[in-house]
């Protein structure tokens, strides 16, 4: 097998792999009631989206706690990084803890110079 089909074959798992994660994952924890989704990229190299509202932070607003919130963001911190490093996550921002945005930016590792 020559190197360029197998980096081509990689580059496919690996897409295959981010389709996955958001189709079996994006689509139940986070359903469109709640959520305003701003698409920013969607392909072979990476997956980035914004929310623009939180359901947990309307939520916790609502029963007084919003100190919760944060927690919620370290839960995604922690659980999305577990997939570097073929998926390497990164975010700078959450409305939880006091941003405008929760961004989330999935990037194939293959691509990651």
């Amino acid at each position: 097998m020559h190197v360029k089909e197998h980096k081509r074959k990689i580059v496919f798992l690996v897409k295959c792999h981010l389709d996955i994660v958001y189709l079996s994952c994006f689509a139940k924890q986070y359903p469109k009631e709640g959520w305003h989704t701003e698409w920013i990229k969607y392909n072979n190299e990476e997956i980035h989206f914004d929310f623009t509202s939180c359901m947990y932070v309307e939520t916790t607003k609502r029963y007084n706690c919003l100190e919760l919130c944060p927690l919620f963001c370290a839960n995604d911190d922690i659980t999305l990084a577990g997939y570097s490093p073929n998926i390497i996550f990164e975010r700078s921002e959450t409305i939880g803890r006091g941003q405008s945005k929760c961004d989330f930016h999935f990037i194939n590792g293959n691509y990651r110079k």
